[in-house]
Formats: structure tokens, sequence, C-alpha cells
């Protein structure tokens, strides 16, 4: 992916440069959507999961709390969301969790961990980092403290301390390690390292379901990052047989075969598929950028606000911030509304990402001096990404610096697949 450290007047563009697609081969295949549908389905994942589910639970014994199984059950409930997406079981899990910390007063560093993951997992990266610290004096193994560890600080944008704690990791050079370094490389914009860390992760996945199809999909999002939207859908396709409940993949690859194929009818079932398969709101999301995509503004207005509806549900906390952010200084136009989501999101993890998106809620709310105040502060000379570069931009031609708005235009343009059709359009008539 792009990424671009941007300064005053200095911009230091690392990346490849963006290439058009005018492939017109179909990159999804009809008869893998219709295996999809038909084979390739979550159902036997899900029951697999139910039973051993319903084993945990039956060996709670609620006068005699313990542990083991409790950890093993709150377990199963986090898989059963990443199958099917109900946030309830997150909460449920949340509360178990925090159950046996505190009947064995906060002595032990298992549940704690299991925290700091399931925090991640919901974006409370501030909360992780609480209990993560609270682990660490209770005492964990180095392999976990360095893991863990690299997950808060790179969260966090802590980047100097991810960056150490990745270092102590790489004398084993194992899975663990190599998708980490895959990410961090990413940071900094050094792409051939960073496939081929992901290369080495998948190789050193084993015979892991779950770890093969965590490292397909990343290698996928990669490879659309690098406009190779061919190696992309082979990519998502794999990690989607891995598991059919994967709703990322899925949206990704039905995006994939939108933007590459202007195939609207096979990427409309790969959106159904996701929102019968999953309760998490994201197909909203990206059914509002399809209607976008076609230009039916009624219709993206109304997935628009379908998805606000879904993903400001209390249970989400801050999960969809970065979308409605959007959404809000875009079209439902409620400045307001994304400069305080903006605002809180620095609480939970200040780094030149949520301040971006901080400046340019204060752009879109008439407060463009502020906005450029904090540009200048915290996000000039700081890696960002196509989205970002495209809020910078605005902030920046909005104050007159229009030849750096332009290289932020056209460093973004380089993540086309990254942006709003809504964006890309912005972009192509300022170019007029």
């Amino acid at each position: 992916m792009k990424r671009v450290h941007i300064r005053s007047s200095l911009f230091i563009i690392t990346g490849l440069a963006f290439q058009s697609c005018h492939n017109n081969k179909n990159l999804v295949e009809k008869s893998f959507i219709d295996s999809l549908q038909t084979l390739y389905t979550p159902d036997s994942l899900l029951a697999s999961n139910e039973r051993i589910l319903h084993f945990w639970q039956d060996r709670i014994s609620p006068t005699n709390p313990g542990n083991i199984n409790e950890l093993q059950y709150a377990g199963t409930l986090i898989n059963r969301f990443k199958l099917a997406g109900h946030i309830q079981d997150l909460d449920s899990a949340n509360a178990i969790l925090k159950k046996v910390d505190t009947t064995f007063a906060h002595t032990l560093a298992a549940p704690l961990m299991s925290l700091v993951s399931l925090s991640i997992m919901r974006h409370r990266f501030a909360e992780g980092d609480i209990f993560y610290k609270k682990a660490c004096t209770i005492g964990i193994k180095a392999y976990q403290k360095n893991a863990i560890g690299f997950d808060i600080a790179f969260e966090l944008g802590y980047y100097g301390q991810a960056g150490n704690l990745l270092k102590n990791m790489s004398g084993l050079k194992d899975y663990n390690y190599y998708f980490r370094r895959s990410k961090f490389d990413h940071l900094n914009g050094k792409m051939d390292s960073t496939l081929s860390a992901m290369q080495q992760a998948i190789v050193l996945a084993g015979k892991s379901p779950y770890l093969q199809n965590l490292a397909w999909s990343m290698m996928g999002d990669l490879e659309v990052h690098q406009n190779n939207l061919s190696a992309a859908s082979t990519d998502l396709k794999e990690a989607i047989r891995l598991n059919p409940g994967d709703i990322h993949s899925i949206l990704q690859l039905g995006w994939v075969t939108l933007v590459q194929n202007n195939d609207t009818v096979d990427a409309k079932a790969l959106f159904e598929i996701a929102k019968k398969r999953n309760e998490l709101p994201d197909p909203y999301y990206k059914s509002y950028q399809m209607a976008q995509w076609q230009k039916d503004n009624q219709k993206a207005f109304f997935y628009a606000r379908l998805f606000e509806q879904k993903s400001t549900m209390y249970q989400y906390g801050s999960m969809y911030s970065k979308y409605l952010i959007e959404l809000y200084t875009t079209i439902l136009n409620q400045p307001q509304k994304a400069e305080n989501l903006a605002f809180a999101e620095l609480k939970n993890r200040a780094t030149p990402q949520t301040y971006t998106w901080f400046a340019y809620s204060l752009l879109c709310n008439h407060q463009k001096e502020k906005a450029y105040k904090i540009f200048q502060q915290y996000i000039a000379g700081k890696p960002i990404e196509g989205i970002e570069l495209y809020y910078v931009g605005k902030i920046l031609k909005s104050v007159g610096h229009g030849l750096d708005a332009e290289k932020c235009f056209d460093a973004a343009m380089e993540n086309k697949y990254d942006l709003s059709p809504y964006m890309i359009n912005d972009i192509k008539k300022m170019e007029e």
C-alpha cells in the first residue's frame, strides 16, 4: 500500500505507481459464487463450534467457579462471533473473562491476556493496553509479551516501541513474527518485504485453517492495495475456502469484481451472501459504496443511513468510527457528529490516522485553520494511507497549499481501491 510521509512543503512518496486495470477477464467465476452459496458454507464450522461451546458451558459450576472451563467457554463465544458476527458473544465473553479475573483476585495473567485480544478485536486499544500492563506485572512469557505487546503498541501508534518488540521476536521467525513483520513493513512502505513476509506467514501457518485463512485474507488485502486485483482475487478465494464465514474476504472479493470488471451482479451476490451469513453491518457499507459506483444517489443515501443505524448500536462502541466519519462528512452531512466521533477516537488511540480524521472533521465543520494546525502538529512527517491522504489534500487545499494538496491527491489515487467512489470523483473534478 502507498504510504506517504507528509511534511508541510515536502512529500516523501514510497510505493508503486498506480496502474489502471483494463483486463476484462472475470476474476470471480460464477461457479465459485454458486459453490459459496451451496458447498462452501460456515454451517459445519458453526455446528462444530456449538458442540465445543456447550461442552465447556456444561462444565462450568456456578457454585465452584474456576478458570479453565470459563476461559475455554469464552474462547468459543469469541470464535462464534468470528463465524457469525453476533456482537453479543463478545459482550458475554468479556463478562466471563472479567469475572474470572475478579474471582482470582487479579492474580492470573491468562484472563487478562484474553481481555487484551478481545479489546483489540473491539477496537478498544487504550483499554487493551491497561489489561496488557496488568498481565505483565503478574508475569507472562517473553514470547507473549513481545507478540501481544507489538499488537497493542502498533494500534496505539507507538511505532518505535512496536519495532523493538518485533526485533525481540526475530530469533524464532515463525508465523507470528512474519505476520507482524508484514504489518510493520507495510507501515513503512516496504512493499516487497511486506509481501514476502506475508508469503512466509502462509507457509508457516501449517495445517491450521484459522492461521491460513488469516494470512491469505491479509495477502489479498495487500494485493488490492498494490492494484494487483487478479492475484488479490486468488488469495481471497483461498481465504474463503478455508473459512466460508470470512465476511471481510467475501466483501473484499465483491469489491474486486466490481472495480475490475464493473460486475454489479456478482458483486451484489457476494454482498448478499455476506449479509445472510453475518450480523455485522459491514455489508451495508459496501452496498453504499456500490450505489456510489453506480451513481445512484438515492440508493447510496439509503444504505448510508442503514449502515449508520446498525453500526451505532451501543455494543459496537467505536468499531466503525472511521466509516461513520466518512459518511457524516459527506452524504449524511452531519459534520458535528464526525467531529465528536473523531475527538473521542483520539482518546482511544492518538495516531497520525486518527488525528487526520479529527482534522478533516474540523475542516468539514468550518474550522479550517484549526484543522491545519492539527495537520502541522500531529500529521506532517508521519505515514498515512489512501483515505487519509485525501483528507489531508482537502485540508491543504483549503488553506491555499494547492501544489502540496495535488501531491496528496495523486498519492491517494495510487491507492485508488482504498477510496470511496465519492472521493475518486471529487479528486477527478478538482483536476478538471
